[in-house]
């Protein structure tokens, strides 16, 4: 990079026409590239030549369609024959720089419009996106890329990679049982929800009607059960927990420490001598 005093060689360099005007100290708009005029058009254009400018860097590629996706701008004929004869360059761009400007397409205002361009310019296969076309119901980030399956390809972090397998769980099972609901979260079962077309005002009511939404809330401890039961510590300990787990979410059991302590006593004394 060759540093220069001359401010319209500095704009030259920029990659949308958008993206250059500037302000002076005085509030004075500076607008040398006909920035305004393409934001009137609601038009994305590129400073000079657009082939040139997406093989100097194939991640604009990604931001003409990210700034068309924030701003709900239609990208100029020019600019999109150039995607089309440049996008294979996007091959050669790091999975860390294409998540980064695909998460801010798919959060964008219009993440509609967003895919259906990329899907147009046919980026989906330059990204490994093989799924993006059968996209038709999705409720956030979240959901989309776990419909996109692509966790082996993109970087995403442990905690992401866990999500999204909830997620995808939770697209097998009722989301309004009780079972799932405590299981899988609000969140999760909301998003998966949402992708089979349920309401989320039901799944958040039924969810907020859980008796307990944690293990920790449950009324008893595993040392309260060895000395009702008069047992030494042992995996029974955690099979009885589970079974009183099951029985408060399912409304069968209060969790109430007298409640949960008649109903082992009943259950299990007589097993146990």
């Amino acid at each position: 990079i060759l540093y220069t005093n001359s401010l319209e060689e500095d704009l030259k360099r920029r990659d949308f026409t958008i993206n250059t005007i500037c302000m002076d100290k005085d509030g004075n708009i500076i607008d040398l590239l006909n920035g305004k005029e393409d934001i009137t058009k609601r038009e994305i254009n590129t400073v000079g030549d657009s082939q040139t400018k997406f093989t100097e860097d194939s991640l604009r590629i990604l931001r003409a369609v990210r700034f068309a996706a924030q701003l709900d701008f239609r990208l100029s004929d020019d600019v999109k024959d150039s995607i089309l004869k440049t996008k294979f360059l996007l091959r050669n761009l790091s999975m860390e720089r294409k998540k980064e400007e695909l998460t801010k397409i798919f959060t964008s205002m219009h993440v509609n419009y967003g895919i259906k361009l990329l899907l147009e310019l046919e980026l989906d296969e330059e990204l490994e996106l093989d799924n993006l076309k059968n996209l038709t119901k999705y409720d956030d980030l979240m959901s989309i890329w776990t419909l996109l399956n692509v966790d082996d390809i993109y970087p995403f972090t442990k905690n992401e990679k866990e999500m999204m397998n909830d997620i995808r769980e939770a697209l097998e099972v009722n989301n309004l049982d009780p079972k799932s609901l405590y299981k899988y979260g609000l969140y999760v079962n909301s998003v998966a929800g949402a992708i089979k077309g349920l309401d989320k005002k039901e799944i958040t009511y039924k969810y907020d009607k859980l008796p307990i939404k944690d293990r920790n809330e449950i009324n008893i401890t595993g040392e309260d059960i060895m000395t009702v039961l008069n047992i030494e510590p042992g995996k029974q300990i955690k099979e009885i927990l589970d079974d009183i787990e099951e029985c408060i979410i399912m409304g069968n059991l209060e969790n109430k420490t007298d409640s949960i302590i008649e109903y082992i006593v009943n259950k299990y004394i007589s097993t146990l001598n």
